[in-house]
């Protein structure tokens, strides 16, 4: 055969494979997402859809006390556009905190077993002010954040001690082991320290809870979350991930 033949041979099979490939591509690219096909779905593992977030515009850091205070450790964000939204499809938590209001440290004390020693104590350390949000979720969890703003890291640190480390929260209720936010989550929020608490069993409502402690300078946020027994973890440590993310300088 001449090399003429065998060329006129070839094109048509280059386009036969040109063809070919293009409408494999297209119908790949045209396919619906594994999530919308029949039986193909991926199954939620518990995470919820929040808003896209972003941190607020600041003004420039001020020293404060006559320099004694690190700039760089203070806040000066209105400490309500500092609370993580509700996720999409949440509503307010009935008898909880608006969403993005300030209530007095009496409402704060109210969060915990003993309010009656957690306000005096929260008014001695000299809270700024407290700002808080609440949402409930399809899935029957209810969540409260508290967003507690210092004069300065010290005011901050002995809240941990007298309150996050001496007072127990009134969603506990009972037994409880310490909570740990998973370490690839952790390396991600760029915070002083994040600690909390864990129900070893569900409570006297019959709701398991969870506390969340994020200290970051003059901030200190406390995440609750209740819920029925059986909810995996995940919902719970997104929530604090993105609401340390959101007290990052």
């Amino acid at each position: 055969m001449s090399m003429h033949k065998s060329a006129a041979w070839r094109l048509p099979i280059a386009l036969l494979v040109l063809v070919a490939v293009a409408t494999a591509t297209a119908v790949l690219v045209t396919l619906p997402g594994r999530e919308k096909m029949p039986r193909l779905g991926t199954k939620s593992d518990g995470r919820y859809d929040f808003p896209r977030l972003a941190l607020p515009p600041v003004p420039a850091p001020t020293v404060q006390d006559g320099g004694d205070l690190d700039a760089k450790q203070l806040h000066s964000a209105d400490p309500r556009t500092l609370l993580l939204p509700a996720p999409k499809g949440a509503r307010p938590a009935e008898g909880g905190p608006a969403a993005g209001s300030w209530v007095d440290t009496t409402a704060f004390g109210k969060a915990y077993l003993r309010p009656e020693q957690v306000t005096p104590l929260v008014n001695d350390i000299g809270v700024r002010n407290i700002a808080a949000t609440s949402w409930r979720t399809a899935d029957g969890v209810r969540t409260e954040i508290y967003l507690l703003w210092f004069e300065g890291p010290a005011g901050r640190k002995q809240f941990d001690q007298d309150i996050a480390s001496g007072q127990v929260p009134a969603a506990l209720q009972d037994e409880y082991d310490l909570y740990v936010l998973p370490e690839p989550l952790q390396r991600t929020t760029a915070v002083d320290q994040i600690s909390g608490r864990v129900a070893k069993r569900p409570g006297a409502d019959g709701r398991f809870a969870r506390v969340a402690y994020i200290d970051n300078g003059d901030m200190a946020a406390v995440v609750v979350s209740s819920g029925p027994p059986g909810l995996p973890r995940v919902g719970f440590d997104q929530t604090v991930t993105l609401q340390a993310q959101l007290l990052r300088f």
